[in-house]
């Protein structure tokens, strides 16, 4: 193989391993190719390749379930992430097929969770060991995913982005962090995820100059609700979690404010 893309051990056997990645053949196309190990990378076995993806196109993260020597997920450049119950033997035809991958790691700390970067979605879960994948990205801004890494002491997600440096994803309350990266140039105020949403939701939004900020959260009658920022914020990428267990079901405008710019949108509270 003469790219290896991703390389990755079983924390409860360190002498497995596997390796992902692609080769040009004689035509210019790549073709996808995964490796076992089981001393250690001392010797390795091709796993086949050819049964998970027809195209052929490169593998860009591999890992095996911590739960499950037996289930191996294959993420592939172009075709979401394929799925082995067999140790490698036959792999089964991806639910998100157009899902273009960059990166694939494993929760060791929770039966079959699984994060997965794309190059052009942010990222995704699996909390079925790869059998469905939903998109996860509230505050994320910048949707190209370098890689990821996750922290399980302070269960912590963090995501390298291409133009919008490190995000960290909290996983206790389900806000998004911008870490470190460029500066947005005006203020924005991204659409809440979920939406619609029933109980709470995620609020993103960009700062451009230092100042007092101010979201508040209003009913069709124009009556503040809430307020969920108002302080003074420096330049960068926030995000701010709305609880909504005291308001009924229906529309809501949302407002953000920062110097003489402002930005409204809407979201739906379903009950």
């Amino acid at each position: 193989m003469g790219y290896v893309t991703s390389l990755s051990f079983r924390a409860d056997n360190p002498s497995v391993g596997y390796i992902g990645g692609y080769y040009y053949d004689t035509t210019g196309y790549s073709r996808g190719k995964v490796f076992k190990t089981t001393n250690a990378g001392l010797s390795w076995t091709e796993l086949g390749a050819s049964l998970f993806d027809p195209k052929k196109y490169s593998v860009n993260g591999v890992v095996s379930d911590p739960a499950n020597a037996n289930r191996i997920l294959v993420a592939t450049a172009y075709y979401g992430v394929y799925v082995s119950t067999d140790g490698g033997a036959s792999f089964t035809t991806p639910s998100q097929t157009t899902l273009r991958t960059t990166c694939l790691i494993e929760d060791p700390t929770v039966t079959g969770r699984f994060w997965l970067g794309t190059d052009n979605a942010g990222v995704w879960t699996s909390t079925n060991s790869g059998v469905n994948w939903q998109q996860m990205n509230p505050g994320l801004i910048a949707l190209n995913i370098l890689c990821l890494v996750y922290d399980p002491v302070n269960r912590a997600l963090y995501a390298g982005t291409k133009g919008g440096g490190l995000y960290r994803y909290d996983i206790s309350t389900g806000i998004d962090e911008h870490m470190a990266g460029p500066f947005p140039e005006r203020l924005v105020l991204d659409q809440n995820y979920p939406n619609p949403f029933n109980g709470s939701s995620v609020i993103g939004y960009r700062i451009a100059h230092t100042g007092v900020a101010k979201m508040s959260i209003y009913d069709l009658l124009g009556r503040e609700v809430a307020v969920l920022v108002n302080e003074e914020k420096t330049p960068g990428f926030y995000s701010v979690k709305f609880d909504a267990g005291g308001l009924s079901s229906g529309m809501y405008l949302y407002r953000l404010s920062s110097g003489s710019n402002l930005e409204v949108k809407a979201m739906v509270l379903v009950k």
